[in-house]
Formats: structure tokens, sequence, C-alpha cells
């Protein structure tokens, strides 16, 4: 079979489809390559990017279901805990999604979008030492994050009062910043 038509192919070529649609603000675009992906290979990955594009057309309630399938389709996906936890923090349930964030870095620690998503719950409650502690280690996996840098400025300078660890992350951001413009001309 030829490896351009074969179906796992296929669902992974619908899963980039996925993300660049969501990263392009085209939400119902997003949603029918999803669709067509988990109806492919109906897995956590699968119904964890469905959950995504409907959180992103704002359907909150085919996300929850999208999100429940995913986690009970694959009950060690990280990614599957992760879209639930989405959910829950988009249904203001923010002890739930925390516990569901939790579960998805404890398969999963290297998880950059989990280390943010634990980091802005806890920024929500107050936390913002907690909060600082998870951008941190996000920034450790994925330092060329301009909007992590800046967020983490946010918490270090006026919630934590560390003026020299903000003004650095504010020094990479725009660094990051300048090089992304440089090269998009």
């Amino acid at each position: 079979m030829d490896a351009a038509t074969s179906p796992e192919d296929e669902v992974d070529a619908r899963l980039a489809l996925v993300e660049l649609y969501l990263r392009a603000g085209r939400a119902q675009d997003a949603v029918a390559c999803a669709q067509i992906a988990a109806s492919c290979r109906p897995d956590g990955q699968t119904y964890a990017a469905l959950c995504s594009a409907f959180l992103a057309a704002g359907d909150i309630a085919k996300a929850e279901t999208a999100a429940l399938t995913a986690v009970e389709k694959d009950t060690l996906s990280a990614e599957a805990h992760l879209a639930l936890a989405r959910v829950l923090r988009a249904q203001a349930r923010p002890d739930e999604a925390l516990k569901e964030t939790n579960r998805a870095l404890e398969l999963n620690p290297y998880l950059v979008e989990g280390l943010e998503l634990a980091g802005a719950l806890r920024e929500a409650a107050g936390d913002f030492e907690k909060c600082a502690g998870f951008l941190q280690k996000a920034l450790e996996l994925n330092p060329w994050n301009a909007q992590l840098h800046h967020r983490l400025s946010e918490i270090l300078g006026p919630k934590l009062g560390d003026r020299a660890g903000a003004d650095q992350h504010l020094k990479e951001y725009a660094e990051l910043e300048r090089m992304r413009t440089e090269a998009a001309q």
C-alpha cells in the first residue's frame, strides 16, 4: 500500500491539520478534520484533538463528550486527561481541572501544554509561587516560547517581586519576538 494512502498516515495528516487550523483560528475546519481522524482511528489522541477543536469552536458540551471519550478510550493518555482538564477549566471547575492536569503530568511530565495549564490554574487560584514553578519547567522544555517568557515575567515581577527574574524573561521575550519578526520578513 502506498504510504500516502495509508489509513494511519491519513489520521496523522488530519491531526496535523487540526493543529494548523486551530493556530489559524479556523475552528470549524479543525472540527471537521478531527471528526474524520476520530472516525478512522477512535482513540485517546484523536478524541483529545476533537475536544480541542470543539473547545475552539465554543461547543463545550461536545468538547466534554469528546474529552470523556478520549479518557475512556485511553486512560493512560496524558493528552486525553489534558483535554478533560481544559474542558473542566472552561466549565469553571478549577479544582477538578487541576486534578486532571496533574494526572496528565503524572503520565507525561514533559507535556509543555500541561505545565502551562497547571501554571494558569495556579495563577487563577492566587498561588503565584507554584504558577512560576510550572512555567519555569515549561520553559526548560521549550525555551523558544516567547509567550511563556512573557507570562513568567508577569508573574515574577508584579506578583512575586523578582524584578531581576522578570527583566531577564522580558529580554528573552523581546529577543525571540525580534527573531520571529525578522524570520517573517
